[in-house]
């Protein structure tokens, strides 16, 4: 479930920067170029929290499997 989460996050981070990309293409007006730039700025920052966000679920699932093996191979 959390997966599917940050999955779609990343999704909207790369639509965000999409936007502004766009955006610096077809506008010259400042407060165009501002949007932009928050735009792009938001993208980045949603990306990266993504980002790490799988990286900690990918160590914590990691952990787990290790534990389990662990618990399998132990002797009781």
């Amino acid at each position: 479930m959390c997966k599917s989460h940050v999955e779609r996050s990343f999704e909207v981070s790369q639509d965000l920067i999409q936007q502004a990309n766009t955006i610096e293409q077809d506008c010259s007006h400042d407060s165009c170029l501002v949007l932009a730039g928050i735009l792009r700025d938001c993208g980045l920052k949603v990306r990266s929290a993504t980002v790490q966000a799988q990286s900690e679920m990918n160590r914590d699932e990691e952990e787990d499997s290790n534990r389990l093996r662990g618990a399998v191979g132990s002797p009781s």
